[in-house]
């Protein structure tokens, strides 16, 4: 059985070469395999989106890259400048505003802009 993975450099490159039915046959299976193991949670998303407002889906959606940066810097080390913090405190920031607007919203909806004309 061949290498999945190896260091840049360390064997030859072969141009035009793909990986597909030259690494063995259970490399391609696993390959043939991804893909609708792939779909399996996209599908299962779509589903649940169908249930919840687009609001808070696009809320929910920065939890997760929130999550890769804290991982990162608090365990893998990964540098966290000055300017990145200010950044990444300024999208927060927008999306409390944000969600308190929502709130707000829908706890007093006479205070609320329903005509625009």
């Amino acid at each position: 059985m061949s290498r999945v993975s190896s260091p840049p450099g360390s064997r030859k490159r072969r141009a035009g070469r793909g990986a597909f039915t030259h690494s063995g046959p259970f490399l391609d299976l696993l390959m043939v395999g991804a893909g609708p193991l792939t779909t399996l949670p996209l599908l299962m998303f779509a589903a649940g989106v169908r249930n919840i407002p687009l609001s808070l889906v696009g809320m929910l959606q920065y939890i997760n890259p929130t999550m890769q940066i804290t991982i990162g810097v608090m365990l893998y080390d990964e540098p966290f400048t000055r300017v990145q913090f200010v950044g990444f405190g300024l999208v927060w920031s927008a999306l409390v505003l944000f969600g308190m607007e929502g709130y707000a919203t829908r706890r007093w909806p006479q205070m609320g802009v329903t005509d625009v004309s």
